[in-house]
């Protein structure tokens, strides 16, 4: 809704339904789950000035039993449960023209995550994460018509999943704290041949604390747990080269780009079970990354993604 030109209002409604049957050798999972939503958001603009604020809401019902399996067809019902999540976000933004060349970002957000677990015999459990402030600023200056330098530093969080957050017994996972990240980049970004052709230069570090991670204790019986500190900082290279460009006359374009990431990813404090991971590597990410791509479109609406990882 655009009530002036200066104020608007965004409101949007979103809901997903998930049914799934999977018929494991070791038992018979079936799964169903619901989840609505919705995110309002305000928007003021005056002049170089720019605030919006606003609040999001969701919630979604995990209903999960677990059946024997006899020669791959469900048998007796071992497990009836119900897992009810929901949270809410309340957030603000605000951007400024500080000069013709200099653009400030600025934001904050609140979060608060609520579980409420009830089982076949219709015990019910609640819990409630601690509240999450995640503030974040931003900066970018243009030092030539073609070229930026950039800066962000910020906080981030990820909730546990409605699976992450349940014991193997069904209970919740009292323990289990949401992931928290602490996040600095900086960079240059600079356009040449008529910007056909851009080049983007990023260093950045992240500080997580909580790192969520799955615990394995059976080949049907695993959790989320904590897997305390790490450490990630890299080196994000990406170059877009226009070789034919889309104009208001003409909609073909084909488009070549590479991206190249030097990254390290380690432990800085972890112990599990008298063993001290701490500054190992991560398991399962790569010391480096590289992503090319070809990219066509025509103006009958008609193209192609070639993509090599």
């Amino acid at each position: 809704t655009q009530f002036n030109p200066n104020f608007e209002n965004k409101l949007s409604l979103y809901g997903i339904y998930h049914d799934a049957y999977e018929s494991r050798p070791f038992n018979i999972l079936k799964e169903e789950t619901k989840t609505i939503g919705f995110r309002e958001n305000m928007q003021w603009r005056r002049n170089k000035h720019a605030l919006s604020a606003g609040v999001e809401y969701f919630r979604e019902v995990y209903n999960w039993q677990i059946f024997e399996t006899i020669q791959g067809n469900a048998g007796n019902q071992l497990t009836d449960a119900e897992e009810f999540r929901h949270f809410y976000n309340i957030f603000v933004h605000f951007e400024s023209e500080l000069s013709p060349s200099t653009l400030l970002l600025a934001g904050i957000n609140f979060h608060e995550l609520r579980y409420r677990n009830k089982e076949a015999d219709e015990h019910t459990q609640k819990h409630t994460y601690s509240p999450v402030f995640s503030p974040r600023i931003g900066i970018n200056q243009r030092i030539t018509p073609n070229t930026y330098l950039y800066a962000t530093a910020g906080h981030g969080f990820s909730a546990p999943a409605s699976e992450e957050a349940l014991l193997p017994d069904g209970t919740i996972n009292r323990e289990l704290k949401p992931e928290e990240g602490f996040n600095v980049e900086a960079g240059i970004r600079k356009t040449l041949l008529n910007d056909h052709l851009l080049l983007d230069l990023t260093t950045y570090s992240i500080w997580v604390k909580n790192l969520l991670m799955t615990r394995r204790d059976a080949e049907d019986v695993f959790y989320g747990e904590n897997a305390g500190r790490t450490n990630h900082s890299g080196l994000e290279t990406q170059l877009k080269w226009y070789l034919i460009k889309s104009t208001p006359l003409s909609q073909n374009q084909l488009l070549l780009s590479a991206s190249y990431t030097l990254m390290e990813n380690r432990f800085s404090h972890f112990i599990e079970n008298e063993t001290n991971y701490s500054d190992k590597n991560l398991p399962g990410l790569p010391s480096s990354l590289l992503n090319l791509n070809i990219s066509v479109s025509t103006a009958i609406g008609l193209g192609f993604n070639v993509n090599l990882s």
